[in-house]
């Protein structure tokens, strides 16, 4: 798995979910449906971790969890995408940001 994600990171390889979410609209309607499923599991469940996390006092962001999934989703999607363009690993500096963001006190 390290391997896998590190290829990802390094511009080698894609992912395959994000690659299908963006030409969405060319899969059969029932890939289309599937797909909606699995990206409203996703951020279900990343708006409750971010959730989870802000009850505990862990992250300190304004608004809604499901607003924060969104934007870790996009961040972290866009960084490999970048990557494969300026072939630097993103990632990690995308996600160490990210999170300096949420655990930001206002």
């Amino acid at each position: 798995y390290r391997n896998k994600e590190r290829g990802c990171m390094t511009s080698e390889m894609v992912c395959p979910f994000f690659a299908l979410l963006a030409d969405i609209k060319v899969l059969p309607e029932s890939m289309q449906q599937r797909l909606r499923e699995l990206a409203q599991q996703e951020l279900d469940l990343l708006a409750a971790i971010f959730e989870d996390g802000r009850q505990q006092g862990q992250f300190g962001f304004e608004g809604p969890a499901a607003t924060i999934a969104v934007l870790f989703v996009s961040a972290m999607r866009g960084s490999l995408s970048y990557a494969r363009v300026i072939n630097s690993d993103l990632s990690r500096a995308t996600l160490d940001s990210f999170m300096a963001l949420l655990t930001t006190r206002a």
